[in-house]
């Protein structure tokens, strides 16, 4: 199960001073989710213990009742240890917000809020998430995500945490800013040498610095976005096929079928068929 939040242009106001640009819930199976980075801070906040985090160098089993921030242009992804039940955890994204104390582990800090506190913290999470899902009044959404980040912040100034701001978002270098863009544009036409053209990067420059930098090429990277946001929508919306190819930025849909297959080695139709029956069970 995966939930994603983007705040809309009617509602930035509201969150101007927590700057919070987007909420998400995920249920994460076998299947890590995508290594990335992006020039925001993230707190993520795990709802059980079978969570396992990739930043950097390192990796941190991640603790239920612990928040971890992850400051910007850390490459991360999360994973879950168990076969079952899945890792379940909340996070959310802070635009201009940088939060950093002397004891962060490459990168990483984990907050650990007393038993108490850590209660009210998710308690508006997880408001936010049942108004979500039931897709109520959004205001009952930021205004939950609202006292969620400043409950959150008054804790770290009470243990002597830095909080700086920055005003645009920024990054150490054009790879991340290509990795950036693809995440977020991933249902355009993107060609790869013209992403080159538009940073100044010779094609072969950039393959091999993001190949060094995510482990992948700028174009395995843009088609397995484009296959989870595609497995996504299938298993939650009532998209055709057809649609959910067009939407991900396939080509066709007969291309997006053969591509679905080879990785999941099911087609989209019957991944649909399937979850929609698990779902009824």
């Amino acid at each position: 199960m995966f939930y994603k939040y983007l705040f809309t242009e009617k509602y930035t106001d509201s969150l101007t001073k927590p700057n919070i640009i987007s909420f998400s819930y995920t249920e994460l199976n076998n299947e890590p989710s995508l290594l990335h980075s992006h020039p925001h801070t993230e707190i993520i906040i795990p709802q059980n213990n079978n969570g396992l985090l990739s930043h950097g160098n390192e990796k941190t089993i991640l603790e239920k009742s612990h928040l971890y921030i992850i400051p910007p242009n850390i490459t991360h992804t999360e994973y879950n240890t168990s076969t079952y039940p899945q890792f379940r955890y909340f996070v959310l994204k802070l635009k201009n917000i940088i939060i950093s104390n002397a004891n962060e582990k490459n990168g990483l800090i984990d907050f650990i809020p007393t038993t108490k506190d850590f209660q009210e913290l998710n308690h508006y999470l997880t408001l936010a998430l049942n108004y979500l899902s039931e897709k109520a009044d959004e205001d009952m959404v930021v205004l939950n995500l609202s006292c969620f980040y400043h409950k959150f912040l008054k804790l770290l100034k009470e243990k002597s945490y830095l909080i700086g701001n920055f005003d645009n978002a920024t990054f150490p270098s054009p790879i991340q800013e290509v990795e950036y863009y693809i995440s977020k544009n991933y249902n355009l036409n993107i060609q790869i040498d013209e992403l080159a053209n538009k940073y100044n990067i010779a094609h072969s420059t950039l393959v091999k610095k993001f190949k060094k930098h995510l482990g992948i090429s700028p174009k395995d990277y843009l088609m397995k976005k484009r296959i989870e946001a595609a497995k996504h929508l299938l298993a939650t919306s009532d998209f055709s096929v057809t649609q959910v190819a067009a939407m991900c930025g396939f080509t066709s849909p007969a291309y997006f079928t053969m591509y679905f297959k080879k990785v999941f080695k099911c087609t989209p139709k019957e991944y649909k068929e399937k979850t929609k029956s698990d779902k009824t069970t």
